[in-house]
């Protein structure tokens, strides 16, 4: 790991990443609960939204009951922005349906779901 020229970070280098160029580490998304903000501005995201999809085609009542500051604001910001058909903020991720990633989200259902 090396700092960065201006001091303001780190950068991995190729003994971390096994390949010659540096890639930046991205922000950690401390008390950030949008979902487009994390993604737009380039923050550290775990994709879970293949458990989203799940929950989504599997269910139909979920009672969240998970400590406090585990992601359930997040969580919830995820589902309403799938909902909304938000996908330039899905691509690349497991939920995307979109050609340019490959992804496989399975458009429409029984609950009349948006597919993008």
């Amino acid at each position: 790991m090396a700092h960065d020229a201006a001091g303001s970070g780190t950068t991995m280098t190729e003994t971390d990443t096994g390949s010659d160029a540096e890639v930046p580490r991205r922000k950690l998304p401390i008390g950030i609960q949008t979902f487009r903000i994390i993604r737009e501005e380039g923050y550290y995201y775990v994709d879970k939204t293949a458990h989203v999809r799940r929950l989504i085609d599997q269910g139909t009542h979920y009672f969240l009951s998970r400590p406090r500051r585990f992601g359930k604001s997040l969580l919830l910001d995820t589902v309403k922005e799938l909902f909304e058909g938000a996908e330039p903020l899905f691509r690349g991720l497991a939920i995307c349906c979109c050609s340019t990633c490959g992804g496989s989200r399975r458009g429409g259902s029984r609950r009349g779901r948006r597919r993008f």
